[in-house]
């Protein structure tokens, strides 16, 4: 995880970058999901 200083008054004060968390929002998991599946059913089919 990446982590940054932040310019606030309390001195050790660490912020975590959100940028992962972001782009992890993003992603469209029933895309995922149909994509899996078809790649499983292509590696059961190919066996």
């Amino acid at each position: 995880m990446n982590v940054s200083s932040s310019i606030t008054t309390l001195t050790g004060e660490r912020l975590t970058d959100i940028r992962d968390l972001i782009q992890w929002i993003d992603i469209d998991w029933n895309k995922v999901e149909e994509h899996v599946n078809s790649l499983a059913i292509q590696n059961y089919k190919s066996s």
